[in-house]
């Protein structure tokens, strides 16, 4: 009922022009409310890759644009699937592509944070180009992401840059 209660309520905000963001991570059972942190945090339960064109992303992606991030989405689940990772959950994000990697005994602490940091930083050292790159600043642990299903509206949507709606994508 709360999971149904929820969608309703997201697509009617996104229907009213709202762009709607949910929790990556489990938050610590404690919480008592107001903005989350990342010490409110219980462990990291995804790691998200997060590729967008590079550069200016203050308006909405070209098909170019989407069609080189899932390019680029495709290359490094590829890159990471031979280094033993399982299969991320693959969504279009709007603007781009989002690779959620499923963890399982990760913590919430620095070690962890350097990791996920550093996880970042070398799939974006090997994987960028003058198109689309990986977001390295996406490794906090109170980190948001779009629902998927909802329409993501950033900046001013023209012809060739339309909004799109976030989506899972049964393959890349």
């Amino acid at each position: 009922a709360c999971k149904a209660a929820f969608e309703c309520d997201a697509l009617a905000l996104n229907a009213k022009g709202y762009n709607i963001y949910t929790m990556m991570n489990p938050i610590d059972p404690t919480f008592a409310g107001g903005a989350v942190k990342d010490a409110d945090i219980s462990y990291r339960d995804l790691l998200l890759v997060d590729i967008d064109r590079s550069g200016v992303t203050s308006e909405p992606a070209t098909e170019d644009d989407v069609l080189a991030a899932r390019a680029l989405a495709t290359s490094i689940r590829d890159y990471t699937y031979g280094k033993g990772w399982p299969d991320p959950i693959a969504v279009m994000s709007g603007n781009g592509y989002h690779l959620y990697y499923v963890l399982s005994d990760v913590g919430n602490d620095s070690a962890s944070a350097e990791l996920v940091k550093s996880v970042l930083r070398e799939l974006a050292a090997k994987f960028n180009n003058e198109i689309v790159s990986v977001d390295t600043s996406v490794h906090n642990a109170a980190r948001i992401t779009k629902v998927i299903g909802t329409l993501m509206r950033k900046g001013m949507p023209s012809e060739s840059r339309p909004y799109r709606v976030a989506e899972v994508c049964d393959e890349l």
